[in-house]
């Protein structure tokens, strides 16, 4: 039972803490999308009220544009309020409230205690009844008023000397042990209850992160899309600008008839007018979509615009042959970036062959140095092996030396033997002849 409470607080404290990750994280991305949002749409007015005005009023004062796309137009309008809009899409997840674990021990022992005293009640209403012996309610109660009906139990426990202490014992003991009881039926049911709670409740708490991770994971898409768009439709507006103070000077120089421009000065304009339009379809895209999502069409404009940014940055419209539309140069940057794709595929195939050559002349170095090494411990070991021949061999010799010096040691000390042997006897034959004369 108390393992099932500690178990049923450790599943609250886990649901608890999914709960606040889920919270805290999503609030903080929520921060983010805000703040790239809010970035993005006043650039977008800014652009709207500057940049796009200005372009319209001057190319408006250009007259006969024949070329396709030539007409524009300028509104402001229905733009759209991207955080209303994603927030109207989200699905709405209810906060998630976590309850309290109770223990059930307070409970149980009042429960007890209730028992108690109505298991004492009957046992009195009982030995009133068998013993005959009236109890009054409205009397201040005296261990003597009820001393016959402690006499009674007590009877029926010991009946050859009947106590009433004894009989007020086994009243308290039988009382104590159904209260007992009951007061664990009582704690193991509130425990089982917290332990079955508390595992509906983790259930709930990882249902709650989950689709509040699914709504983090829509944040984070939309944070990082209003960063990518802010960043290509201010690179845009850095272009619409410079082209729209070309098309001042065009204006400036070779009058207001677009028929009597010369060559580049139309491709110019004609370029002014694919950026102006550019700009314009990637900010009247919707970016939110049924769901909350991004809208497909609007990452389909985005990635048109930054194919069209590449071009300008290589000059490459400057020299398109014939007159410019949006979808030609979609469609010739579409071709460019396939081409770019096959490259990139081409140089990825040939550094892995690199590395794969890399690779088998690695392996053939290492087992030639593996080679080598085994070579050079033979050869070491034979080297040992000749250390220890040369040694010996060595001892050998010391060990003759030796015993040739001993031998001549022992055969010299054997002359000074027979030298002094015969000098005695020399001697003594010389006073032999002396004592002769």
């Amino acid at each position: 039972m108390k393992a099932n409470n500690q178990e049923a607080i450790s599943l609250i404290s886990e649901s608890h803490e999914l709960i606040y990750q889920a919270d805290n994280e999503l609030n903080k991305n929520d921060a983010r999308v805000c703040e790239n949002i809010a970035k993005y749409v006043q650039l977008r007015e800014q652009i709207v009220e500057k940049s796009i005005k200005d372009f319209y009023d001057t190319y408006q004062e250009i007259k006969n544009c024949s070329f396709e796309g030539a007409e524009i137009t300028h509104t402001g309008e229905n733009l759209e309020d991207i955080k209303e809009h994603f927030y109207a899409q989200s699905p709405k997840i209810e906060p998630l409230t976590v309850a309290h674990v109770s223990t059930g021990g307070f409970s149980s022992f009042i429960i007890g205690i209730i028992y108690f005293v109505i298991t004492m009640a009957i046992l009195i209403a009982i030995g009133v009844a068998k013993s005959g012996h009236m109890v009054y309610l409205d009397a201040v109660p005296t261990f003597a008023m009820y001393e016959p009906i402690f006499s009674y139990y007590s009877n029926l426990i010991y009946p050859a000397n009947p106590v009433p202490l004894i009989g007020l014992g086994a009243m308290a003991g039988v009382s104590f042990i159904i209260a007992l009881l009951f007061a664990m039926i009582r704690y193991h049911g509130v425990s089982n209850r917290n332990l079955h709670a508390a595992k509906k409740t983790l259930e709930a708490a990882q249902e709650h992160k989950a689709e509040k991770d699914i709504q983090n994971s829509k944040i984070l898409t939309l944070c990082e899309y209003t960063h990518n768009i802010d960043n290509s439709v201010n690179s845009l507006n850095v272009y619409l600008e410079e082209y729209c103070a070309v098309m001042k000077r065009i204006l400036h120089v070779e009058g207001d008839d677009y028929n009597n421009y010369c060559e580049l000065s139309r491709q110019k304009i004609q370029t002014g007018v694919i950026l102006y339009n550019t700009m314009q379809k990637v900010m009247h895209t919707n970016i939110i979509t049924v769901g909350a999502e991004v809208n497909p069409e609007s990452h389909h404009e985005l990635a048109l615009a930054k194919h069209y940014l590449e071009a300008i940055k290589h000059g490459e419209l400057e020299n398109y042959d014939g007159e410019l539309s949006y979808e030609e140069v979609q469609i010739k940057h579409n071709d460019e970036h396939e081409e770019s794709i096959e490259h990139e595929e081409s140089l990825e195939h040939d550094e892995n062959e690199h590395h794969h050559e890399e690779n088998i002349e690695h392996e053939e170095s290492r087992h030639e140095h593996d080679e080598n090494e085994q070579h050079h411990e033979e050869s070491h070991e034979h080297t040992e092996e000749d250390l220890q021949h040369e040694e010996q061999h060595e001892e050998n010799l010391q060990h003759e030396e030796n015993l040739q010096s001993e031998e001549t040691h022992e055969h010299h000390e054997e002359n000074l033997e027979e030298e002094k042997a015969q000098e005695i006897e020399q001697e003594q034959e010389n006073k032999k002849e002396d004592t002769q004369h």
